[in-house]
């Protein structure tokens, strides 16, 4: 059973923790498509992806949940999961547990695009039709989550 925080919520680790799983497996995915057609990913790409990939489910859920919940109390939330979130991808990358200076480096990155990507999200964009693919595919993933987080 998943630990729950006062609000019902899930704890911000196990929030995080799933949605890294799941944004692990949309660049997965991602990678397939790309190899599929001839042109592999390198590792920077696929880094640079699966932080999109993740911060964008987590600003999904967030916008979800502002209308069920008290806006102060959902951005702590959210800010602990961020940076929960932040964490585990570091760790991810690194497979080990960060140093406080590696910590520091690579949270100023993982807010600085979490702010970018939180812009464009509200900018209007045309998407070819794998990119719309994946897209209709995050969203059953963001479904699963927001399925898993009010079960």
């Amino acid at each position: 059973m998943v630990e729950k925080t006062d609000l019902g919520f899930p704890a911000p680790k196990a929030l995080a923790t799933e949605i890294l799983d799941q944004a692990l497996e949309l660049a997965a995915r991602l990678e397939s498509l790309f190899e599929k057609r001839g042109e592999p990913l390198d590792s920077q790409t696929l880094q640079e992806a699966l932080i999109h990939l993740a911060q964008s489910l987590l600003i999904g859920l967030t916008q979800t949940l502002t209308h069920h919940f008290p806006h102060e109390e959902l951005e702590d939330f959210t800010n602990q999961v961020f940076l929960e979130l932040g964490r585990l991808t570091l760790m991810e990358f690194i497979q080990r547990e960060p140093t406080e200076e590696e910590w520091e480096y690579f949270l100023t990155y993982f807010r600085s695009h979490f702010e970018l990507l939180r812009d464009e999200i509200e900018e209007e964009t045309s998407y070819t039709q794998e990119a719309a693919d994946l897209l209709e595919e995050t969203k059953k993933h963001l479904e699963r989550l927001l399925n898993r987080f009010f079960s």
